[in-house]
């Protein structure tokens, strides 16, 4: 799968940059950049955000570490799961598992970890732009049991047969992007700026990895928050009360203030 959205990150700082404009489709259930202005050369390239004391930055550790992490930070608190309560715990793991497998060997990934007690406070999954076919092939070809799962994953088709991804990377010139899928951060640490020292580490990375861009998707205020501190970019925004797939009343309903996913991108 591409991505599980976002970020259950919290930061206190509010961004006072201004996105582009979008325009609404015909449907209206998305809403598009449709004329994507080019990022400019003054996009900042130096991310200093340091982790909090007594916490160091960390690769990706073994996988059912990290999963096991997700399972207990992330899904509770990101909208679209949480609000679906979805109940087939062994289906979550694969999707879960597939992305971190993914992600695992990307210098882009890291975590932050306490010093002294060895915990995990926040983890960034990121992949290399080589898996992006691979993986949205492999969001179109799940088959999963769980009609709640099956929701979230319709949810994620619907968005990126909307977003067009490809033609926003070629408009900004942008050959091999680094796609932000998840960062997630322990809720006893909020506000402390892991979720900042994750992503610019992430960024850094990207760059020494020679990355030339990053995508992001951001299911949650707190997440749109905290990436748009970097990125530029607004690709769309689909509202999640304008999405029903098949059903007579929209099956994603968070509680305010969650409202929409964001695909955001930037050039590094």
């Amino acid at each position: 799968m591409a991505t599980l959205v976002a970020s259950s990150s919290s930061e206190s700082t509010n961004n006072s940059k201004t996105t582009t404009k979008t325009k609404s489709t015909e449907s209206g259930s998305t809403t598009l950049n449709q004329k994507f202005t080019a990022v400019g050369n003054n996009t900042p390239t130096a991310f200093c955000t340091q982790p909090p004391p007594n916490t160091r930055v960390e690769a990706l550790p073994n996988e059912l570490e990290v999963i096991e992490f997700l399972r207990e930070h992330f899904i509770p608190n990101e909208p679209i799961l949480s609000s679906l309560c979805i109940s087939n715990t062994d289906e979550l793991n694969v999707l879960l598992s597939d992305l971190v497998n993914d992600c695992i060997t990307c210098p882009a990934s890291n975590v932050i970890r306490d010093i002294g007690t060895g915990r995990l406070l926040g983890v960034c999954l990121a992949s290399r732009s080589c898996l992006f076919e691979k993986q949205m092939d492999r969001l179109f070809s799940y088959e999963f049991s769980d009609p709640q799962l099956c929701i979230a994953i319709e949810f994620l088709k619907s968005v990126f047969n909307r977003a067009d991804v490809a033609y926003h990377l070629e408009e900004n010139g942008i050959t091999k992007p680094v796609f932000v899928a998840i960062i997630a951060v322990d809720v006893s640490f909020w506000r402390k700026g892991i979720g900042s020292a994750l992503l610019d580490n992430c960024l850094s990375s990207a760059v020494e990895d020679h990355c030339d861009g990053a995508l992001a998707l951001c299911s949650s205020s707190r997440a749109n928050r905290l990436m748009l501190k970097r990125f530029r970019n607004v690709v769309c925004r689909t509202r999640y009360c304008d999405y029903r797939g098949e059903y007579r009343n929209p099956p994603i309903a968070p509680p305010p203030p969650e409202s929409a996913l964001h695909v955001l991108l930037t050039k590094l």
